[in-house]
């Protein structure tokens, strides 16, 4: 049975508008240089879709949370801000296969409700001949539907489990970096490599609600053993209505927080209720949030972790057993007061006049004296505000010091005058505070002569 009419997108106006748009990496030797990778949402036939399943590869380090090998006669490596996999040919001829397997998903799929599968694919880094076959395969374990680069005969080919047979839809076609797609609906499906397009096939492959897996791989067969292949996958997004989701909505990306802190999202089902939500902080263990309608809460004790960097995920379950985890958030913690340092007067010193005299070691001061301090915050970042408190047997006054021009942690005070400055046991308190009203002082103990 012909499956689908191929069609080729060559209109030079539709590539510039593509690769005006960003959407088309550049190309920089066999390393792509990335521009703009899929957007969290992308805007389709019938409407916005939210990213059921994604990996940008940037990090350059295997995501096991993520993927799983599931063949080993090559080489898997997450380098160059991709995944790659490399293979020599077995040398009797024996079919060899090397890739990986993505984490599962639930997705819905009606005659009118799609999802799409994206991805770029590398065909050839450095392989030795015209050899292998880099392949992704969207699968539940028993139906599938692939598309393959077979460089033998510089094609490219699609086909499923329903229809064993290869449809090509590009002949003649040298290696390169491409981008593509699948378009699944409930009844049918169309496959794009790079500007050729198969159409659709009106073939229902999956049932209405399946879980979904991503494999990619390159197979490789041949006796020449000293002939390699090697391959690129990269941005490997799948898009569509969300049948179970889970999201955080505050704190915000990278905001401090400090205390008890609420945590707070929406997870939602399309299939039952939602019965479970859990948080993880860090390497902690999951653990349960209040659940109230779409909504829920955890109380966060940011006391009991240590100041800056955290990273929080949720997930959640429905009454129907199915799944969702939200996409990991940075917060940074702040329960520590600004630093404070007392600048002059210096400590156990003779300070007369406002002069410090080294060589007279006692904490006396005659007379008139400024008193200068130093106040960071290491964490959040900002103080907002220093105070001194100078008790003088048991007359107390509060007095806010000036900002030192040009010198934008430094505070300072003239203390001079019978209302503030009186003789006897003093004691000069110094509080500063940061934006999270975090606090911290220091004190420091004088004789006040005259």
């Amino acid at each position: 049975m012909k499956k689908g009419v191929v069609r080729k997108s060559l209109v030079l106006g539709i590539i510039m508008l593509f690769v005006g748009a960003g959407a088309i990496p550049i190309v920089n030797g066999d390393i792509i240089t990335k521009t703009d990778p899929f957007n969290k949402n992308t805007n389709t036939a019938d409407g916005v879709k939210d990213v059921i399943f994604s990996d940008d590869f940037n990090d350059n380090n295997k995501d096991f949370s993520k993927w799983t090998e599931i063949y080993f006669s090559g080489y898997w490596y997450e380098q160059n801000e991709r995944t790659e996999f490399k293979m020599f040919e077995s040398g009797n001829s024996e079919t060899r296969y090397e890739g990986t397997e993505s984490s599962s998903f639930l997705v819905v799929l009606t005659t009118g409700s799609q999802i799409i599968i994206k991805w770029n694919l590398t065909t050839s880094i450095s392989s030795t001949g015209a050899v292998g076959q880099p392949v992704l395969r969207i699968t539940d374990g028993i139906n599938w539907i692939e598309a393959r680069y077979v460089r033998f005969y510089d094609q490219t080919v699609y086909r499923d489990s329903n229809d064993l047979a290869d449809t090509t839809l590009e002949t003649s076609k040298p290696d390169g970096t491409w981008e593509n797609e699948i378009v699944l609906y409930s009844d049918r499906y169309s496959v794009t490599m790079d500007n050729a397009e198969s159409g659709f096939i009106y073939d229902p492959i999956f049932s209405a609600n399946p879980i979904l897996k991503v494999q990619i791989y390159i197979l490789v067969g041949g006796s020449s053993p000293n002939l390699y292949t090697d391959s690129a996958f990269d941005d490997i997004f799948v898009l569509g209505p969300q049948p179970i989701s889970i999201s955080i909505t505050s704190p915000e990306q990278n905001s401090w927080v400090n205390g008890i802190t609420t945590v707070s999202g929406i997870a939602q089902s399309t299939n039952g209720t939602i019965d479970l939500v859990e948080v993880k902080i860090d390497s902690e263990q999951w653990d349960d949030a209040k659940i109230e309608g779409t909504t829920w809460t955890y109380l966060w004790n940011t006391t009991k972790f240590a100041d800056l960097e955290h990273k929080i995920v949720g997930r959640c379950r429905d009454s129907g057993g199915a799944e969702a985890i939200s996409s990991e958030i940075t917060i940074n913690v702040d329960n520590t007061g600004p630093e404070l340092y007392l600048l002059f007067p210096i400590r156990d010193v003779v300070t007369i006049l406002g002069r410090p005299f080294p060589m007279l070691k006692a904490p006396f001061i005659f007379g008139i004296c400024p008193v200068y301090v130093h106040s960071t915050d290491k964490g959040e970042g900002t103080v907002v505000w220093v105070k001194y408190n100078l008790s003088c047997w048991g007359n107390d006054i509060e007095i806010k010091p000036d900002p030192v021009p040009g010198r934008p942690d430094e505070w300072v005070y003239q203390f001079s005058g019978p209302d503030t400055w009186k003789f006897g046991l003093c004691t000069l308190t110094i509080s500063a505070s940061d934006g999270l009203e975090n606090e911290n002082s220091i004190s420091y103990r004088f004789l006040k002569i005259f």
